[in-house]
């Protein structure tokens, strides 16, 4: 059997991250990375090779999540615009439609 894990990546890179927006990416030694996840420094290297791999991860981290994020307003947006587009006249100018969604604006 396997040894529980008690820290994940994504505890130890919020405890980064926290660090990085708070004191600035200087502040995130691997010391104050382990306080601030809780992580000892040797869960912190088994998981990353060293500190900046640590912050390439959290960085990668973010623009994902970044992605996901603005991926979903696009496609909510996009769905909005259609309902509000079937609902109107194709016929209409943005300007005289009555609908008052971001799809109002000129296409």
């Amino acid at each position: 059997m396997g040894r529980l894990r008690l820290y994940t990546s994504d505890q130890i890179l919020d405890g980064a991250r926290g660090l990085v927006l708070g004191e600035g990416i200087a502040a995130a030694t691997i010391g104050n990375i382990a306080r601030a996840s809780g992580a000892p420094p040797g869960s912190i290297y088994y998981r990353f090779d060293s500190r900046e791999t640590l912050l390439a991860e959290l960085w990668i981290r973010a623009v994902e999540r970044a992605q996901r994020l603005c991926l979903a307003a696009v496609e909510a947006a996009g769905e909005s615009q259609a309902a509000c587009r079937s609902s109107t006249s194709s016929s209409a100018s943005p300007q005289t439609r009555s609908c008052s969604c971001p799809c109002a604006a000129p296409i």
